[in-house]
């Protein structure tokens, strides 16, 4: 029942009349001990309002630490092309802030991506697994984007990107690292 609320919500619902309750229980559901279904249709739900509504962005935003660090736990639990998608945009709203997680962040989804190209061989042959592993990659190089466009970049934050990426980067130019991948992957040592 929470799972089809939460999906009207972000799918049929006018959001530009959601009311702060309704937001502050989504927001709920997406870090409390309930269904993964019902987690992951959460996590795409804040997504998209935070993402269309500025008003909800900068309620959430005291919470931008636990918000990424639930993207991430969930990202852990299931290989959702859609939830690499959702923390993208989590990033682009708020690009000014992503900064200080930005690190640990990409360190995630480049240990997802290589979770995903490294499973077994009837996995890797699974389009939407592919689609996953190369949103990973993708949500990388926007959150480097967004840290370069970022005004006062502290100075040790690439050399940390640097640590963090190092695996990933090693897989993408090697003989096992995928041809489909390699230029997104340059792009992410660029």
């Amino acid at each position: 029942m929470k799972y089809r609320a939460i999906w009207a919500i972000s799918h049929v619902t006018d959001q530009e009349g959601l009311k702060l309750e309704v937001v502050n229980q989504i927001f709920t559901l997406m870090h409390s001990n309930t269904e993964l279904s019902v987690k992951v249709e959460a996590a795409l739900c804040i997504a998209e309002i935070v993402s269309d509504q500025p008003q909800f962005a900068s309620l959430i935003k005291p919470a931008l630490e636990q918000l990424l660090g639930t993207y991430l736990n969930i990202m852990e639990l299931i290989d959702c092309k859609e939830l690499v998608e959702a923390l993208q945009k989590i990033a682009e709203t708020y690009h000014n802030d992503i900064t200080p997680y930005a690190v640990a962040v990409a360190g995630k989804l480049s240990e997802n991506y290589l979770k995903l190209v490294n499973s077994d061989k009837e996995d890797r042959e699974d389009t939407e697994i592919m689609s996953t592993a190369i949103g990973c990659i993708h949500a990388i190089n926007r959150i480097l984007g967004l840290c370069i466009e970022t005004e006062n970049l502290p100075q040790d934050l690439f050399p940390l990107m640097e640590k963090a990426l190092y695996q990933l980067c090693c897989y993408l130019i090697s003989p096992e690292g995928s041809d489909e991948h390699l230029e997104d992957g340059l792009t992410t040592i660029s």
